[in-house]
């Protein structure tokens, strides 16, 4: 017991200090030493704390029998395995926010300015495509919309896309650019479709499970943003998806409630939602009502950007705004709304005339776009008849719905890790210029770049994962996958992914 109130005490005095650090300013080199130690003591601390219940039991336990016996279990916190466990993942993190150091931040490996061309744009694609292709496979989950095979396999590819799309320079193509914002639309798109239908199907989200889903998006880059001394709204794409979360949960929680039993639930969460876009709405064309109020909370330092204002915050937000209800509202009716049934001809028509609508549309987009802010404009309110067609498109044909590629499906995995470690592992200089690490041979500096940028990336998904199994889970749950059979109850440990479905995985403890 005093040992977990010593644990405890010691981890708040570090978290304080990791907060002042990060607010005043240190030198980058004692930042660097200083936050392994301290997000490791603050693990600690934090798994003593959980369980210094369980201690205080075996305490009195060990009184009442005199010795440790099968009746007196150590509580975790006090198991130097469980320990050892917990900061291993902190470690390898340490190493990996040290390499991304090295690369980014001196001149132990050089940079390269970018230079595109559609030769090197396009090559890496049809690779990526081909192996995608060959990759094919039935779905378990045979006629679902929206499976989670076929969400994670959209994440993969797009990923993908969005690597090649950074690493080139693609940006200063005003056609390319805006694929890109579609690409993060849709991205969006899935989060909101995925937490809300979490809430749908599973009912309301504990504390526990935002601070999963929290902890699984932001650990990384907090992590960066200490290591880096870079404020938080530069890996935009983290406080996109959160924000996203937490609205979901939000307007899930508002009464009547998503997983409401009352008489007309479905109703209910359309108008929720409605209000929600109307709102969403009104910040897309006034953001400054909206701003004003966030400036003055607490947290207004997550929104700032480099220059100490919230206009990074306000585009990046605003873009893909409607996104956001499209998403729901496309989870609300694939769950509580009627079954339709498509036949096979009538469903490739359907897929035929959704994949020309949308090549139609990128093109005239393409042509008609005269500047960024205007096709921003175009994409925001457009976006969710886009996005809608291209999820038409994907599911109308049955045999195009019930299969997926295995090789995007394994990318979608750890796209969230790869879209954050390309800021210092592949790019450099805030995404302005190439990482270097083998000089004089373009083509072998590519391939040693890229594959240890997605190790890294593979290694700090585990990595988190296997701290998120540490401090957040010590019991087995029983949960049910619905969409499969009803009856197969397994005890897993249930994971929130980055787009909000529920993973499941074996528990081993």
């Amino acid at each position: 017991m005093v040992l977990c109130a010593w644990y405890y005490v010691h981890g708040i005095m570090c978290m304080v200090l990791c907060a002042w650090y990060y607010v005043h300013g240190i030198s980058t080199q004692l930042r660097c030493m200083m936050c392994s130690i301290i997000v490791s003591i603050s693990t600690i601390s934090a798994r003593a704390l959980c369980n210094l219940k369980s201690a205080c039991s075996l305490a009195r336990c060990l009184r009442r029998h005199g010795q440790q016996d099968e009746a007196c279990d150590l509580p975790p916190a006090l198991n130097f395995k469980a320990l050892l466990s917990t900061c291993q993942p902190l470690a390898v993190l340490a190493v990996v926010m040290g390499y991304a150091y090295l690369a980014d931040r001196t001149s132990v490996f050089a940079k390269a300015p970018k230079t595109f061309s559609w030769t090197s744009f396009s090559a890496p694609l049809l690779l990526f495509c081909a192996v995608g292709v060959a990759t094919i496979a039935p779905v378990n989950e045979a006629g679902t919309i929206l499976n989670r095979k076929q969400t994670q396999e959209t994440r993969g590819w797009m990923q993908l896309v969005l690597l090649v799309y950074h690493y080139t320079g693609a940006s200063k193509v005003l056609a390319l650019y805006f694929l890109a914002r579609l690409i993060v639309a849709l991205y969006v798109f899935l989060s909101a479709f995925g937490h809300f239908t979490y809430s749908l199907r599973r009912g309301q989200s504990s504390w526990s499970r935002i601070t999963q889903v929290l902890l699984r998006l932001n650990l990384f880059t907090v992590l960066l943003c200490i290591i880096m001394d870079l404020p938080y709204l530069n890996y935009y794409f983290v406080p996109l998806i959160s924000a996203v979360y937490l609205l979901v949960v939000a307007t899930s929680a508002l009464p009547p409630a998503a997983w409401s039993t009352s008489s007309n639930p479905t109703r209910a969460q359309l108008v929720k939602i409605l209000c929600l876009t109307a709102v969403l709405c009104w910040y897309r064309l006034t953001p400054d009502h909206l701003n004003w109020i966030l400036s003055m909370t607490p947290v207004r330092r997550l929104f700032l950007d480099e220059k100490g204002t919230l206009h990074e915050w306000t585009f990046r937000f605003g873009l893909d705004i409607l996104a956001i209800p499209c998403g729901m509202l496309t989870a609300l009716a694939l769950e509580r709304g009627p079954r339709l049934t498509v036949s096979h001809r009538r469903g490739f028509l359907l897929t035929l005339t959704c994949a020309t609508l949308l090549v139609a549309y990128s093109v005239g987009m393409g042509l008609l776009c005269s500047s960024k802010p205007y096709c921003n404009l175009i994409h925001t309110f457009a976006s969710p008849v886009t996005l809608t067609t291209f999820m038409m498109m994907r599911n109308a044909w049955q045999p195009l719905r019930e299969h997926y590629s295995r090789f995007f499906d394994k990318v979608g995995k750890y796209s969230l890790e790869l879209f954050i470690a390309q800021y210092h592992m592949l790019l450099a200089d805030n995404t302005h210029t190439l990482l270097v690490v083998v000089p004089n041979s373009p083509a072998l500096n590519v391939t040693a770049v890229t594959v240890i940028f997605l190790f890294i990336a593979y290694v700090v998904a585990e990595c988190t994962e296997l701290l998120l199994v540490q401090w957040l889970y010590h019991t087995k749950r029983k949960t049910v996958d619905t969409r499969t059979s009803p009856v197969q109850h397994q005890h897993s440990v249930t994971l929130p992914s980055a787009g909000g479905h529920v993973e499941s995985r074996d528990s081993k403890h």
